[in-house]
């Protein structure tokens, strides 16, 4: 699982990177080689059965389109913060940390959201083992960008 993790965080610091260099196809090219690795990693991992698929594949869609809804803002927040970390005035550094705050509080409300749905179609234990896959990849690849990020500068 640690490769994995580690090819998550490769292709998003290349999407991040190009994001930032201003290539828009090029982002879009790797944030789409990073959805089709990450619902590779879901199929691997969520052992439908068939009926079970067809119920649960287009609720994953639906959650990745609303997920995706705030990546590009994310990605900005966190471009901001690697381009200012060492002269970023109070106000800046605040700002950055509710921005921060209001997407875990987004990804939280969607979790949610998404769960109850995976309950109502398919059972608990399929919407438990949703939860748990989408948390581990994104701790994994959260844990790797906060590793490369510096410390922010008073």
């Amino acid at each position: 699982m640690k490769n994995v993790a580690l090819l998550f965080f490769i292709i998003l610091f290349s999407a991040l990177r190009s994001y930032s260099q201003g290539t828009k196809s090029e982002f879009e090219i790797i944030r789409s080689i990073f959805e089709t690795e990450k619902k590779g990693y879901f199929e691997k991992h969520m052992a439908l059965s068939p009926d079970e698929e067809t119920i649960f594949w287009p609720i994953f869609e639906d959650y990745e389109i609303d997920k995706s809804k705030y990546a590009r803002k994310r990605m900005e927040a966190l471009r901001f913060f690697v381009e200012n970390y060492q002269t970023m005035t109070s106000g800046q550094a605040k700002d950055y940390i509710n921005d921060i705050f209001s997407f875990q509080k987004r990804d939280l409300k969607l979790k949610k959201k998404y769960y109850r749905l995976m309950s109502n179609n398919l059972s608990h234990q399929i919407a438990v083992r949703f939860i748990e896959i989408d948390e581990y990849v994104n701790t994994s690849i959260k844990l790797r960008i906060l590793e490369s990020l510096p410390y922010i500068k008073e």
